[in-house]
């Protein structure tokens, strides 16, 4: 069992993330934004212009549905001077999640065929999804063992 407690702050606040095909993995330039946050991943990340970004870390993103349910936005790379979020829609179809572009909009539905979010085509083409940023604080952690050998 894991107890987390949530608090509206100054940290929580609406963060675009860019919908990129062309993204290896999601990735992120805020520490403030990750729950979990593994340093000892490292690494370079090419960009379209064949330049080079240092990987400084991988782990979790907590965000707020528009329901007000929270989800984590997983193995998110750290990378320090990222301007932008980029959520990798090849990272998004291997997790099972269906992207479909019809009508000058980006859908993603889950495996049941949920919609999670529709997005227009912005003036520039680009698809820009706004996330609710939360910050979680892990109280208590029980963990029970079933088997005892």
């Amino acid at each position: 069992m894991l107890l987390m407690a949530y608090k509206k702050g100054e940290q929580d606040e609406v963060q675009k993330w860019y919908l990129d095909s062309g993204a290896s993995n999601h990735m992120c330039g805020k520490t403030s934004m990750f729950v979990e946050l593994d340093e000892s991943i490292k690494g370079d990340v090419a960009l379209g212009d064949e330049s080079k970004m240092k990987v400084k870390g991988k782990r979790n993103i907590l965000i707020r549905l528009k329901n007000g349910d929270h989800q984590f936005i997983s193995n998110v790379y750290y990378i320090p001077n990222m301007k932008t979020n980029i959520l990798s829609l090849g990272q998004l179809l291997e997790k099972g999640y269906d992207i479909r572009l019809k009508d000058n909009n980006l859908s993603i539905r889950d495996h049941e065929n949920n919609l999670i979010t529709k997005v227009p085509m912005s003036k520039n083409r680009m698809f820009v999804l706004n996330i609710q940023n939360d910050i979680a604080k892990c109280l208590k952690m029980c963990y029970k063992e079933e088997s005892w050998l």
